[in-house]
């Protein structure tokens, strides 16, 4: 029997029987296997299952197959190897027979025909009659009489298998062997293979006892809920070099004042900088705020590396991100600025009102919004027929992660402000003592901002990996 193990020595782990044949793996729900997550394809690879092999096809992935770490298009599984399909690892596990050894094939002449010394005359001489052939003589092989079958000796019934518990050396991991001598669980890798009568047999690696297959019984860890780890999520930005990171992002946030700076002097030269400056820290803050979707969605406990940007991965890094983070503020706060405009210019309290519902629907519209772009990696998915109902199916915890993402934005806006009151002068302050007070209280705004920020998209993935079948959006 051919098997998978999803997600190995995790409290998650799960496992799946394949059957004979092709067997379809990828996260769409029409496949054998399903596996629902945002790095699988729809449809990722073929698993074909026969009675003394297993092969292994990838269906063109974005993400490809590994076996071992090895990208694979097509290879023959053997027990024990890892599958990677994206982030998702999986262990394959068979009982195989081997492939039954070819006959060799035999000659029928061979030892029939005797040859004679190189050089020899074997025609007859001259003048002899030629010989007369013999008659055909025919052997007759005496038969022995069948020998009757012996009764089979009546077989003690099996004793019952037990119940696996978790492998003694692997505690995450379920057990599927039990050594009678030594009473303990094993797990595949805790097991030797030896050839007993020309057949392989599992083995206690400690007392070499024959280990009896156990059936296995998975109980699936009780996943946490979103207010669960509700708490968990105000730690999440400073766990590892997460410290570190949080600094990079106070960098990137000094660059967007910059850049607003820059701009705001309106002359074309600072202007063209600060255009440069604002699309390179806004479309690498974009590509990372995106990347923490993707780890918190993978059940990572930390914050992901840095992207790396080299010359070759500028445009996939910063600019398509840049303008993607731009489309999304266009069409979240679009009627926003069209109604901010007629007001301005009719100065009706009508589009002053509408102006504030477009502006808080815009803010309540925005985080579903860049939560389904950067699960599904599709602009055209933030369209408000999967967004306004994504948000209807999970009211509360949307609403907690609102209030979250709101106050880093307020936090900021009321900084900056006291900041202007505090120093008027700003740059231009001739106190080295104040100049640095100035410098101090912007780092610790961008800090608790950032923060707040990190906390909030992290929630965000939350949504996702607590509500993902409610939402439904693996299904389209």
């Amino acid at each position: 029997m051919a098997r998978l193990l999803i997600n190995p020595g995790s409290p998650t782990a799960w496992e799946v029987h394949l059957k004979p044949g092709p067997n379809s793996v990828g996260r769409g729900p029409a496949n054998d296997v399903q596996l629902p997550h945002v790095s699988v394809s729809s449809s990722h690879c073929q698993i074909i299952v026969s009675d003394h092999a297993a092969m292994l096809r990838d269906l063109g992935s974005t993400n490809g197959t590994f076996v071992n770490r090895a990208p694979v298009q097509e290879t023959e599984l053997h027990p024990g190897q890892t599958i990677h399909l994206g982030d998702v690892e999986l262990a394959f596990y068979a009982d195989l027979p081997p492939a039954p050894p070819i006959p060799p094939r035999l000659d029928p002449l061979a030892g029939l025909e005797s040859r004679a010394p190189i050089g020899t005359d074997l025609s007859p001489p001259q003048g002899t009659p030629p010989a007369v052939k013999p008659a055909r003589t025919t052997l007759r092989v005496p038969v022995a009489a069948p020998v009757p079958a012996r009764a089979a000796a009546p077989v003690a019934p099996a004793e019952p298998l037990p119940v696996s518990g978790q492998c003694k050396f692997h505690p995450k991991t379920p057990a599927r062997f039990f050594c009678p001598q030594c009473q303990q669980f094993f797990c595949d890798l805790c097991v030797a293979l030896r050839p007993v009568g020309g057949v392989k047999q599992k083995v206690c690696r400690h007392c070499g006892a024959e280990c009896r297959p156990v059936q296995v019984r998975l109980e699936p860890a009780p996943e946490k809920g979103f207010l669960e780890r509700v708490p968990g999520a105000f730690a999440y930005p400073v766990r590892g070099v997460g410290v570190l990171i949080v600094i990079v992002g106070i960098v990137l946030f000094a660059l967007v004042r910059w850049g607003q700076a820059c701009i705001a002097f309106r002359t074309l030269r600072l202007m063209a900088f600060g255009v440069i400056l604002e699309i390179f820290a806004g479309g690498y803050l974009f590509t990372y705020l995106q990347s923490i979707i993707h780890a918190t969605t993978a059940e990572e406990r930390e914050l992901p590396d840095l992207p790396g940007i080299s010359a070759g991965s500028f445009t996939e890094d910063v600019l398509w991100p840049f303008f993607r983070l731009l489309g999304l503020m266009l069409l979240c706060f679009g009627p926003a600025l069209g109604l901010a405009v007629w007001f301005l210019l009719t100065h009706e309290p009508s589009a002053g009102l509408a102006f504030l519902a477009a502006a808080a629907f815009g803010c309540l519209y925005f985080p579903m919004a860049f939560l389904v772009v950067a699960v599904l990696d599709s602009f055209p998915a933030a369209n408000p027929l999967v967004v306004v109902p994504s948000i209807l199916k999970v009211p509360l915890e949307y609403l907690l992660t609102v209030l979250i993402l709101a106050a880093a934005f307020t936090f900021r806006w009321a900084g900056n402000s006291l900041i202007a009151k505090l120093f008027p002068e700003g740059s231009t302050i001739h106190s080295m003592g104040g100049l640095f007070a100035m410098l101090a209280s912007i780092a610790f705004v961008s800090f608790v901002t950032l923060y707040l920020l990190i906390v909030g998209i992290h929630l965000l993935g939350l949504i996702f990996v607590t509500k993902k079948q409610k939402l439904g959006w693996l299904n389209r």
